[in-house]
């Protein structure tokens, strides 16, 4: 049997029960509660008051006359 073989033999059977119910750091690690969610404060004031306008508009701001 080469060295090579032999290695990934090893490999193989270290890593066999990994992210399984036989693994007990993973279990640990599933079984804890999950984390809230991040808290953004004032994520969507980049342009001051902007409350109610949707500047995402494909043809411009809704709100904008029309240069027709």
């Amino acid at each position: 049997m080469s060295l090579l073989s032999c290695r990934r033999r090893q490999t193989a059977l270290q890593f066999s029960s990994r992210y399984s119910s036989d693994d007990p750091v993973y279990q640990e690690y599933v079984s804890r509660p999950a984390d809230p969610p991040p808290i953004v404060e004032n994520w969507n004031r980049r342009f001051g008051n902007s409350r109610g306008r949707d500047n995402r508009s494909p043809l411009g701001s809704a709100n904008a006359p029309c240069s027709v």
